[in-house]
């Protein structure tokens, strides 16, 4: 590893003989030093064989250090392979070819990885749920994958990330920018958590197989090293004077309990907000939740809920009424924050839904902050023009939110500053999400972009969300 000024950081990481972490390891570099570009390659300490490289640059000391402008990208629902046969769809790459180049032209800090960066269960024919395609490819005789055991099920989510991440973009964006994932349903199952049968013996190797392959790829790299995930994986990191929060909404998820997170997450929540304070130089706070809070209304939850059940995404979301006891509580949270802390920026980051979309929730009763939600979603998995049409309808609805602890509020989509702008909120087409933070003085402002390049498009042509400052 090398900066300009600093010269060569060597880091020497022994391979496990058994190898069950598939050459995935996290290596801590001690004496790096703030704010500044560091190079590095990897290569192998027998022969000195070259084996892959990046750079990326290293955060702020303190609040002071912090940039009078900087952005930062989260993105989610990497799935390029929606041909019928499996293969990968170059309409679907469109976006992710680009987004190295918006990444750069926005001067992107990190990213931030909001969930489905690979698809346990598709495409259908190279589904990990199979039968055919685990008996003939993946684990010959071994029948259906919930009779594997764990170490056979983390192999085989090993080898669908192999194959998820051999784009080179992807791997240029891993390589190239400090990354914070957390896992959302398909790097488990489809809707995982909103079916009761997840939660019965059957799926518990399944379940083990899968989470331990998540840390191998994506966890570990924002946790202390460890052999094995912890409870819940949510975590939270800073930047300069601004927090983020990232919470794991699927790996404790019970729908027959009502249960999105533990009570151990939901409490290490309350003490980040109570640490991060305006008071305290906290400029701006962001909460991951892979699936967004706010998408449609609660109504529409329930009836497409009952008419439909788990065959579509209904039971997944916040506002169906299993969900909202949890929902309310996570609300109270952050509504007593905003109160207490009215200069300071809030905003929820989400993915999921496989469209883009801006809210603004406004509190009633008074003059209260604003709480922001921009959910980017997807990078490359792209719904049909049908699809994408009725995905958009949703979220132009009215939805009127009533808490159980007398809360409430309007939700509503964010405008767009600029007359001759297109809206483009909400936003159907594949996308790359864009934060901007911007200090102001006593306080900061964020700013939120929406990405898209539709065919025929060149980088000074793209389609655009952009919110202007908030």
């Amino acid at each position: 590893m090398r900066s300009p000024e600093d010269g060569t950081i060597g880091v020497d990481v022994d391979v496990p003989a058994d190898n069950l972490r598939d050459n995935t390891h996290s290596v801590l570099v001690p004496g790096l030093t703030p704010l500044r570009r560091y190079t590095y390659r990897v290569a192998r300490t027998a022969d000195g064989q070259p084996l892959g490289g990046g750079s990326f640059e290293t955060a702020p000391a303190d609040h002071d250090a912090t940039p009078g402008t900087f952005s930062f990208a989260f993105m989610s629902c990497h799935q390029p392979f929606n041909s019928p046969d499996g293969t990968l769809s170059e309409r679907a790459m469109r976006m992710l070819r680009l987004a190295p180049a918006v990444l750069r032209r926005h001067d992107a800090k990190f990213a931030i990885v909001c969930g489905d960066q690979i698809y346990a269960d598709a495409p259908g024919t190279y589904s990990l749920f199979d039968p055919h395609y685990t008996n003939t490819k993946v684990h010959p005789g071994g029948g259906s994958i919930l009779d594997w055991p764990a170490a056979d099920v983390r192999r085989a989510y090993h080898q669908h990330y192999r194959t998820y991440w051999a784009m080179t973009q992807i791997r240029h964006l891993y390589a190239n920018y400090p990354s914070y994932p957390i896992l959302d349903d398909h790097e488990i199952l489809d809707d995982w958590g909103s079916d009761p049968n997840h939660l019965t013996p059957r799926y518990a190797d399944l379940r083990a197989g899968a989470l331990r392959a998540y840390w191998d790829y994506q966890g570990s790299r924002v946790g202390a090293p460890a052999d094995a995930p912890p409870p819940s994986l949510h975590y939270s990191f800073d930047y300069g004077n601004v927090a983020v929060f990232v919470m794991d909404i699927r790996s404790e998820r019970d729908i027959t309990a009502g249960r999105l997170y533990g009570d151990q997450q939901l409490a290490d929540l309350q003490a980040f907000l109570a640490a991060h304070t305006e008071a305290a130089g906290w400029r701006a706070l962001f909460l991951v939740v892979s699936v967004p809070v706010f998408h449609m209304p609660e109504w529409l939850a329930d009836v497409g809920a009952a008419v439909v059940g788990g065959k579509v995404d209904f039971p997944d979301h916040w506002a169906h009424r299993p969900n909202r006891p949890a929902r309310d509580r996570l609300l109270e949270l952050l509504f007593r924050h905003q109160e207490q802390n009215p200069l300071q920026r809030l905003a929820i980051l989400s993915g999921d839904v496989h469209i883009g979309v801006g809210f603004a929730v406004h509190w009633k009763g008074g003059s209260k902050p604003i709480l922001y939600q921009l959910t980017s979603s997807a990078i490359s998995n792209r719904l049909k023009r049908p699809e994408a049409f009725f995905s958009k309808i949703a979220p132009g609805l009215e939805q009127p939110i009533d808490c159980d602890w007398d809360g409430s509020a309007r939700v509503r989509l964010l405008g767009t500053k600029g007359e001759e702008t297109p809206p483009h909120n909400p936003f159907g087409g594949l996308n790359v999400g864009i934060v901007e933070v911007r200090d102001r003085g006593d306080h900061s402002t964020i700013r939120f972009k929406l990405v898209g390049y539709p065919a025929g498009h060149e980088l000074e042509d793209a389609d655009m969300f952009d919110s202007g400052e908030l």
